[in-house]
């Protein structure tokens, strides 16, 4: 695994190890950010390279890795052995909000992590304590998001390419015929009907049938 990471991240990465669902996962994490436009082409050409390995690559933030990105740069992203949908449930869109994930003891330990974050501000400001920001409800924007791309992956399969809070893309891995990229559309739009307006086409079957990509921006 080192070597595939030397090929895909460089020779200085990190290990991280993150905790999905119960299932311990290691992540190895570029040390240098990208631009979000080089990382993006860099995670397209290394794909073939990736898929070989059993490697999902990708760009962007991995939250549970407490990696945030600068500007417009984000990181590039190798983990082993995690399925496109898994990996949706990691980043940003789909980050668990099961119990025990925003506890107050979650939040404390982020409070200790980031003395300066944004979440130590509001607290110490007393603008929400602690319980106000451990929300231990299920976020139901979030679990449609997951559904949403196991839905989809389920019909076409496809990567990720780049994924964090705002938004994603991912390219599919085969040709998707005109009426599945209809039917991605119709999936889409009930969960975000503003998803046309940044497509490239004009809509997201054009994009899918066109490009092959599917762009979405959630923030």
């Amino acid at each position: 695994m080192r070597r595939i990471c030397d090929q895909l991240l460089g020779k200085d990465h990190l290990a991280r190890a993150v905790d999905v669902n119960g299932k311990q996962i290691v992540a190895y994490v570029s040390r240098k950010p990208y631009k979000v436009s080089t990382a993006t082409a860099k995670a397209k050409g290394l794909q073939e390279i990736a898929r070989r390995s059993r490697v999902a690559l990708f760009a962007g933030v991995l939250d549970d890795l407490q990696l945030r990105p600068r500007g417009s740069t984000v990181w590039l992203i190798a983990i082993p052995g995690v399925t496109a949908p898994q990996l949706a449930d990691i980043v940003g869109v789909g980050v668990s909000s099961e119990e025990g994930v925003n506890s107050p003891d979650a939040i404390r330990h982020i409070i200790e992590l980031y003395p300066d974050g944004p979440m130590a501000r509001m607290v110490k400001s007393g603008l929400l304590t602690i319980e106000q920001l451990a929300d231990p409800q299920p976020d139901g924007q979030r679990q449609q998001m997951r559904n949403l791309f196991r839905g989809i992956h389920k019909r076409a399969p496809f990567e990720i390419i780049y994924a964090d809070r705002k938004g994603c893309l991912v390219c599919f891995l085969d040709k998707v015929s005109a009426r599945a990229a209809k039917w991605i559309e119709r999936q889409v739009n009930e969960v975000n009907p503003e998803a046309d307006d940044v497509t490239e086409f004009g809509s997201v079957s054009r994009d899918i049938s066109r490009k092959g990509e599917l762009r979405l921006w959630w923030d």
